[in-house]
């Protein structure tokens, strides 16, 4: 029944597509959420009609022909062959365990700060990360165009991801921007969550996570500060991104999809990379409460999900970097 509950808020606002878990009752909490929003002051926009109004209304660049997120038909994949705007990521060093770690380097080395609020996004800072292990990306697709990405940050959007895939939402999805080092190009990296099937399973380090934020709440900060400094409470604190963020389940765990798209909040600037994986990791209906808890507690009034609609993929294609279908 807890799971039940948890899962009302996700499939109330579902749109008529599936969900990746169980429905919940009409009296569980997030009918009454449907009826708030979460503003954000500093970006002008708000998860109220989930970015339908942003679209409607001209919001920067969000009426634009190659926005995100999009629907991912597996039986439609486009060979990546046909491909010449971009290649495959190279993960290089982030596709090894404990060859790319980013994080704080000691109380007076901090590397990584976080919001207190919905999307538990980290901001790194870029002059303590690993450098000769970054993710490469020819654009466009040829010898001479070689361009080596920064990681900047890593957000969540819970409840209902953003991307689907042949229509079904999942309960989480993680997102790791990147920037090319010497233009304004950007790259993501999208993760997918499913739920587990034990549900005292938890992602490893999504509690690490979780419980960062709880103790920074406990020694000072607030629910809903953002930008506040990781090494206070935890000078250790770092993420192995093969270990802690990528799939590591399946055949072929690194599958994924690419694309050509759009950041998925204002201001929708059309100059993403987007890289999904097709396999997923797990979280568990437990941790998923405390994204629901923290986004309340920066925000009593808010909606718990913070998902852009689907949008129209247009002309684009979707490509499929080792995807079994």
């Amino acid at each position: 029944m807890a799971r039940l509950a948890l899962l009302g808020a996700a499939l109330l606002c579902a749109l008529a597509v599936s969900t990746q878990g169980h429905p919940g009752s009409d009296e569980a909490s997030g009918r009454k959420l449907l009826d708030s929003h979460l503003i954000r002051p500093s970006d002008k926009y708000n998860y109220r009609e989930l970015g339908y109004d942003w679209r409607n209304a001209g919001l920067n660049n969000c009426a634009g022909d190659m926005q995100s997120p999009v629907n991912i038909m597996r039986g439609a994949l486009a060979d990546p062959a046909d491909r010449t705007d971009a290649s495959e990521i190279d993960l290089r060093g982030m596709g090894a365990s404990d060859t790319y770690v980013i994080g704080n380097s000691g109380s007076d080395q901090p590397g990584v700060k976080i919001n207190l609020e919905q999307d538990m996004q980290l901001t790194f800072e870029s002059e303590n990360l690993p450098g000769a292990q970054k993710p490469q990306i020819r654009i466009p697709k040829s010898a001479d165009s070689l361009k080596t990405f920064t990681p900047l940050q890593l957000h969540f959007h819970h409840f209902l991801s953003e991307h689907t895939v042949n229509g079904k939402h999942f309960p989480l999805e993680a997102h790791l921007v990147m920037k090319d080092e010497d233009s304004d190009q950007l790259a993501v990296i999208g993760i997918l969550y499913e739920y587990t099937e034990e549900e005292t399973q938890d992602d490893p380090f999504i509690d690490r996570l979780q419980d960062l934020a709880k103790d920074l709440v406990a020694n000072g900060a607030s629910w809903g500060d953002n930008g506040v400094d990781t090494s206070s409470v935890r000078p250790d604190f770092q993420i192995d991104v093969r270990d802690d963020l990528l799939p590591t389940e399946g055949t072929n765990p690194l599958a994924h999809y690419g694309y050509d798209g759009s950041l998925t909040t204002p201001p929708c600037d059309e100059r993403v990379k987007w890289f999904v994986f097709a396999n997923t990791r797990k979280v568990s209906p437990a941790q998923m409460k405390v994204f629901a808890d923290a986004t309340l507690n920066a925000h009593p009034s808010a909606a718990i999900t913070n998902n852009r609609v689907i949008q129209p993929l247009n002309q684009r294609q979707v490509y499929n970097y080792g995807v079994s279908v």
